[in-house]
């Protein structure tokens, strides 16, 4: 107790430390505004020193600048053209951040938080990022955008879909003083495998097989490590007058023990430790039944769904809109209406057959023109060139042709 009543009173240094530097960090950083350009290295470098974690290194100094501000990349379009790009920070196998800084004040930074104009900017900067994923030698399985100041946006795609905008994971500036946020960003800058779902799930199958094997061990050490079998369940005749049995137990087995004198449990466990022991004489002998067959063997030969002759799947049923409708005014709302035209009429499209579905769209040539530019970085649709015009078309029906 006295050890207990210490530790509480003196933490580890270390922990002093880390809790000092990250509320340095959040005191001086929280609900400021201003210019994105100005801020965003300074804001990263600090972070980086609250974290614990390395710095970048200055641009250059390493060829192909693996982590660095302002990775120079090329970004290919749809029609062939290639423009130069950067993303704002990067760590190669590790995480995009895009950054912003809105501000409270009109006028001031990207935005006002909290506004239409705000909430559009931080979306267009996770459509940024996700363009910049296709032009990178691998997806990184983090991706943030960051509102320098208020809060970041966090996307996990360990598979290489991060999902839409709406899939992401808000976390204030103050959410860093909690140890597992703290430990999370750590393991973002530094093993981000350690968050993989799937090798976590592995480590916990290793440990429970360790587990079971040492159980086997023990087992076989002991005089009586025959599994018996369990108690036949009782007929209905036999259980009409017999009250509920406890939770975790079956009827028939109140105060019974088994065959040499052992407990249900220990009967279940024995049997648990028996399979076990099959199972490892099966792998010893080649044969291993995964759990997850697409993932931990992805090599080997999988079963697939037969087909029954003579019965085809039903083809989706297309209902074309009975009249024009207005052209939104929110970009978001765009990206939306154009994805379902091409989902709902099919075939390709030009940007004027696009246009001519709307009402109030005789401007918007270059508004359409941006949404299926991204709409096609996103690939949701794709687009080829016939007769020196872009044509795009829904990205699951090349697929599936």
């Amino acid at each position: 107790e006295l050890l207990q009543i210490h530790s509480q009173l003196f933490p580890a240094p270390g922990l002093f430390v880390e809790l000092t530097c990250i509320n340095a960090f959040i005191k001086k950083w929280q609900h400021s505004g201003g210019n994105e350009r100005a801020n965003y290295q300074g804001f990263f470098l600090e972070l980086c020193d609250a974290l614990g974690v390395d710095r970048p290194p200055p641009k250059g100094n390493v060829v192909d600048d693996p982590y660095c501000f302002d990775k120079d990349i090329k970004v290919y379009h749809p029609s062939g053209k290639v423009t130069s790009g950067y993303i704002d920070f990067y760590k190669a196998d590790h995480f995009i951040i895009e950054a912003k800084q809105g501000s409270d004040q009109a006028g001031k930074g990207t935005a006002k938080r909290g506004t239409p104009s705000y909430l559009k900017a931080m979306e267009k900067a996770f459509v940024q990022a996700i363009a910049y994923t296709r032009n990178v030698p691998n997806k990184p399985p983090f991706l943030l955008t960051c509102d320098i100041g208020d809060h970041f946006e966090l996307w996990t795609g360990f598979n290489g879909d991060y999902g839409g905008y709406a899939a992401r994971r808000d976390i204030e500036l103050s959410a860093l003083r909690q140890d597992k946020i703290f430990d999370e960003f750590v393991d973002i800058f530094t093993n981000p495998q350690a968050r993989n779902p799937e090798t976590i799930a592995a480590k916990v199958t290793r440990e429970v097989a360790a587990d079971l094997a040492e159980l086997t061990k023990s087992l076989e050490r002991s005089p009586t490590n025959s599994p018996a079998p369990l108690n036949p369940l009782p007929t209905d005749k036999e259980n009409q007058s017999d009250p509920p049995s406890p939770r975790g137990r079956r009827a028939g087995d109140e105060g019974q023990t088994g065959d040499k004198g052992k407990s249900l449990d220990e009967q279940i466990l024995e049997r648990l430790v028996a399979l076990n022991a099959e199972r490892a004489e099966e792998e010893r002998n080649g044969t291993i039944r995964w759990l997850r067959p697409e993932y931990q063997a992805p090599d080997e030969v999988q079963p697939t769904q037969q087909v029954i002759a003579g019965v085809s799947e039903p083809e989706e049923i297309v209902i074309a809109p009975v009249e024009q409708q207005k052209f939104p005014t929110s970009f978001k709302d765009q990206l939306a209406t154009i994805r379902d035209l091409l989902r709902t009429q099919g075939g390709e499209w030009t940007v004027a057959q696009v246009k001519a579905q709307f009402k109030n769209a005789s401007r918007k040539d270059k508004a359409i023109q941006d949404c299926l530019d991204t709409l096609t970085e996103l690939g949701v649709i794709a687009c080829h060139t016939e007769d020196a015009t872009p044509r795009w078309y829904l990205a699951d029906l090349q697929t599936a042709a």
